[in-house]
């Protein structure tokens, strides 16, 4: 999932640091682009504003796909990306106790999807190097003129592919990232989550990395890893055998210990 990982990085990494942006239009969209998601989460609340900002986070995506293709995307990207995950996996107390627990988690799980992290002998993790995934040339069109999640899934479905796994892939990756830019936004005193919503966002962190993880897995973009390195990456694992199971209609109705016992 190299492509993956750089346009999922580069879209946090350009969301949170400005001197990232040199282009003025995406300077403006990105500007935008953070204006809604406080807008939405105070109006809101974090829950519906996760999920009515997929479609923006979409096209925000696309956009810095465009850079790639325009060649916007400085030397600076593989140390940014690093920072980045290192920023996330850094306890600060205005987070609160259970978002410090729910970043560096699932940042685990993601740096495993993306490819950042593998497991070596006896469950050891091994970095990969980060310039073993610096973006290669795309082409997805003019800025004002980029396609929509609706636009993608109806092309999909038109010719006979998976359209709702591809999209459930896409709107996992979609939420997760935009949370955690919100989590960000709280961090850096841009935007005051109560200590109620930042319970609800690690919620809603942990639930959409599991859900990424799931469709990564079972679309073949992804192998779990034999160990458990964090409870979540336990969690994936049940899921992916209670889909597997209804699969091939083995179970009807799958128990959490039924569960535990196929993955023991």
């Amino acid at each position: 999932m190299n492509l993956a990982n750089t346009t999922f990085s580069a879209f946090i990494l350009y969301a949170l640091d400005k001197d990232q942006i040199s282009n003025p239009l995406v300077q403006h969209k990105m500007a935008a682009f953070i204006g809604l998601i406080k807008q939405r989460v105070q109006s809101d609340g974090v829950e519906r504003a996760l999920a009515s900002l997929q479609e923006d986070a979409f096209q925000m995506r696309l956009l810095i796909l465009n850079l790639f293709s325009e060649n916007e995307i400085t030397d600076r990207l593989p140390e940014g990306i690093e920072r980045l995950y290192q920023r996330f996996d850094k306890p600060a107390a205005s987070l609160g106790p259970d978002l410090n627990k729910a970043l560096p988690e699932c940042m685990t799980v993601y740096r495993f999807i993306a490819g950042l992290e593998t497991e070596g002998e006896s469950g050891t993790v091994v970095k990969e190097p980060m310039s073993d995934y610096m973006p290669v040339p795309v082409h997805p069109g003019k800025v004002d003129t980029l396609p929509s999640l609706a636009d993608l899934e109806l092309i999909l479905k038109t010719f006979g592919f998976g359209s709702t796994s591809i999209i459930s892939l896409l709107r996992s990756s979609l939420a997760f990232e935009t949370g955690l830019i919100l989590a960000e936004l709280h961090r850096a005193g841009e935007l005051f989550l109560s200590p109620a919503e930042l319970k609800e966002l690690s919620r809603q962190l942990f639930l959409s990395i599991e859900d990424f993880g799931l469709e990564a897995h079972t679309q073949g973009f992804w192998q779990l890893p034999y160990h458990d390195h964090v409870q979540t990456i336990r969690n994936i694992k049940i899921r992916v055998a209670a889909y597997e199971a209804s699969q091939i209609g083995s179970l009807k109705e799958v128990s959490f210990q039924s569960l535990k016992e196929l993955l023991s």
